[in-house]
């Protein structure tokens, strides 16, 4: 962006949040980093839901930089879409943008200013939301031990994705299970159910009979799991149980840190007998890397179209020599779109009708390359190499700016550099997979 607008850009929104009355005059004068609310309020205020309104925050914010040299100047953030879209349907969407602004911090681990935000954003917006964002931005920094405390409350949020089940059964806090039975509930999306399924096994080790409640398209991968569980389908009337707990409060409970995370990878496989059955269905030469393509998430998902890609991106890979493509696609997004002119791809998907079924098309495949969607949680906890596509503002799982994921050791992080720059992304994936199909011998 040009520094002739950065500075329009800043003196307007600095006009704006003294105007407003939210931002005192002397704050801005002394405080660089507090220029970050102004451009929340006057943003939000013209475009609450434009999804790119934090971009001139980014430029703010290296301008301020280069200006001033001064990191501790750099307060300015860059709005996580996710959340924006998740609570911009339940609150003021000036008061939205502004605490999204807030919290997620660009990069920078400045756990300090984090808390000074929620101080000041507190008394705003309630210390229920306010502590939702918190916890997001905390998680996005590795903060995990504060950060899953403050994710708690997302329970007492309204509109939250899942809602308070409403048990009259005691939430488990990590105490001897000897003798007790205890339901663990899945709660929101299915990648979500995929990535901390990790945390059963250490469930059990502390006695006591486990219920998994989850969705239907998971029974059967669930069921594979190590250890004595009893599986049942969100839904289903539920056995008796003494005590509960929300499978996404698992991390607080066992005290996850970034150096303790369950890496019992892999700890979901598909079945054998599946597996089989789908090692006849692919070509049997022993040329030709298999490569399995998901390129969109649900549409339900309040974010979907700035995590989600066209199939058409893909293009570059079709041009990598050595490489036969699998769909790993569902849904209406798996029909709507026809491969690039220059890639092969095999639609087998018709064949998939849950999860099991695609853990065991995958077993046969030699890599994973999607979107943030559950077939990269699920490639990931099978131990199978797998590439995962970021959006520029990724979710607070992938943490920032790395390339490696501590929750999936098979996993490789290709981050979008720029704001909607999935034509990037897809350059540097050919070339890694060019990279890897050189060296492999059933290319040759």
């Amino acid at each position: 962006m040009d520094k002739d607008i950065t500075e329009h850009i800043i003196e307007i929104a600095a006009l704006a949040g003294i105007l407003l009355g939210f931002v005192p005059s002397a704050q801005i004068i002394t405080n660089p980093g507090m220029l970050y609310v102004s451009i929340g309020i006057i943003g939000a205020t013209v475009m609450p839901h434009n999804l790119y309104l934090h971009s001139s925050i980014v430029q703010t914010r290296k301008y301020v930089q280069d200006a001033t040299g001064k990191r501790e100047a750099i307060k300015f953030a860059t709005i996580d879409s996710t959340v924006a879209l998740m609570f911009a349907l339940f609150i003021n969407g000036a008061i939205l943008i502004l605490a999204a602004a807030a919290f997620h911090w660009s990069g920078h681990q400045d756990v300090a200013s984090i808390q000074e935000a929620y101080k000041l954003l507190s008394p705003l917006m309630g210390v229920g939301v306010a502590s939702i964002l918190f916890a997001v931005a905390l998680l996005a920094s590795g903060e995990y031990v504060h950060g899953w405390e403050e994710y708690e409350w997302r329970w007492r949020w309204k509109g939250f994705t899942s809602p308070r089940r409403g048990f009259t059964q005691p939430q488990w806090n990590g105490e001897s299970l000897a003798g007790r039975t205890i339901l663990v509930h899945a709660e929101q999306g299915f990648g979500d159910t995929l990535q901390f399924l990790r945390y059963l096994p250490l469930v059990s080790q502390r006695g006591g009979k486990v219920i998994v409640e989850c969705q239907r398209e998971l029974r059967r991968l669930v069921e594979s799991l190590a250890g004595e569980h009893r599986v049942v389908v969100r839904g289903e009337a539920l056995p008796d149980f003494d005590v509960q707990c929300p499978l996404m409060s698992l991390p607080k409970v066992f005290g996850t840190t970034l150096g303790s995370i369950p890496r019992n990878v892999p700890y979901l496989k598909a079945e054998q007998g599946d597996v089989e059955k789908w090692r006849g269905r692919l070509p049997d030469a022993p040329t030709g890397l298999k490569v399995g393509l998901a390129w969109a998430g649900s549409s339900k998902y309040p974010d979907d179209r700035v995590r989600s890609v066209a199939l058409a991106k893909f293009a570059p890979l079709g041009l990598v020599r050595g490489v036969i493509f699998y769909s790993l696609q569902k849904g209406q997004e798996a029909q709507s779109e026809g491969a690039p002119k220059n890639m092969e791809l095999a639609d087998m998907t018709g064949e998939l009708h849950d999860f099991a079924d695609t853990a065991a098309l995958i077993a046969n495949l030699d890599l994973v390359i999607a979107v943030d969607t559950a077939v990269v949680h699920l490639a990931g906890a099978m131990g199978k190499p797998v590439w995962t596509l970021l959006r520029f503002a990724g979710h607070w799982v992938w943490l920032q700016e790395r390339e490696e994921s501590p929750w999936y050791p098979s996993m490789r992080l290709f981050r979008q550099t720029k704001i909607g720059d999935w034509d990037g992304v897809m350059l540097r994936v050919a070339e890694a997979l060019d990279g890897l199909s050189r060296k492999s011998p059933k290319s040759k």
